[in-house]
């Protein structure tokens, strides 16, 4: 299976063989042009993914974690959240 196959078919998508030629055909950089966006797109959402997964487990330390105050817990859930997220209080 060739690379571009690969590609295909990691992302769920089955574009039309294109028969091998040495111009390069429209229907060639359209395909490249799709899978171009496709791998960004997967890029993205796997960044996002990761990050959430990051925050989960900062979390599940934080919580599992020896601190016993509610209060201290709750600030620290706030620090993580605004160092780790941006998020503005």
């Amino acid at each position: 299976m060739g690379f571009s196959q690969s590609l295909k078919h990691f992302f769920g998508f089955d574009l039309p063989t294109v028969e091998k030629n040495t111009s390069n055909s429209p229907a060639t950089s359209d395909e490249l042009v799709h899978i171009n966006q496709e791998m960004y797109k997967k890029s993205a959402e796997l960044s996002d993914k990761n990050k959430t997964l990051s925050l989960l487990q900062n979390l599940n330390e934080l919580l599992l974690g020896s601190i016993t105050s509610i209060q201290d817990i709750a600030k620290q859930v706030t620090q993580l959240l605004v160092h780790e997220n941006d998020f503005l209080i």
